[in-house]
């Protein structure tokens, strides 16, 4: 059965039925916060469960004790707009964005597999959902794929890279409930940068 979509005003396709927790994304910085404000959004990204305003920065350095650093710690709030930082976990984030996506009119498809496009004068987008092919009909297509090429490579995108400098990695921490939750930290120790936040 092929299913067309031709009258929706935002279709949304989610290859996720569920998100998961992969570490990303968990700190919103005071641009994003901007951003988030700009589009009515900020009550969402408070409403996460343990999301949390970090107004105060230290910057840790190899140079300096940690007295030193922790006396010269700036609060955002007196120079940004936003307040600061919202500390939030992404994969609840993601839910409570689609969810809203949902209240605001937009049709969301989740489980969505094999999403190719269609480009030309009268874009459209089939995938797979449920086992069976759909076709959707758009006047603008805006494909996410993250990590994921598949509508870049479908289209014969190229993508150019520059060569790899550095490389990043994420951890959580549980247990650390002494950190407080309006701090965040940077610091350097050798040739490792780290950021620390709740």
């Amino acid at each position: 059965m092929n299913e067309t979509y031709d009258v929706i005003v935002v279709l949304v396709l989610e290859r996720e039925t569920a998100f998961r927790d992969r570490v990303r994304g968990e700190l919103l910085a005071p641009w994003g916060v901007q951003e988030v404000e700009a589009l009515g959004l900020r009550d969402v990204v408070e409403s996460v469960p343990h999301a949390n305003l970090i107004t105060r920065h230290v910057g840790y350095d190899e140079t300096l004790s940690a007295g030193e650093a922790e006396a010269r710690a700036f609060d955002f709030a007196g120079i940004v707009p936003s307040g600061g930082c919202i500390g939030v976990g992404h994969h609840q984030l993601q839910e409570l964005l689609l969810a809203q996506a949902t209240r605001d009119g937009a049709t969301v498809l989740r489980g969505v597999r094999s999403a190719r496009v269609a480009p030309g004068d009268a874009h459209s987008v089939d995938f797979v959902l449920d086992g069976d092919e759909r076709t959707a009909t758009c006047r603008l297509v805006v494909a996410a794929d993250g990590r994921e090429p598949g509508i870049r490579k479908s289209l014969g995108i190229e993508l150019h890279a520059t060569d790899r400098r550095v490389i990043m990695a994420g951890m959580l921490v549980d247990g650390a409930w002494d950190w407080p939750s309006d701090q965040q930290a940077t610091g350097v120790e050798g040739d490792l940068h780290y950021l620390v936040f709740p």
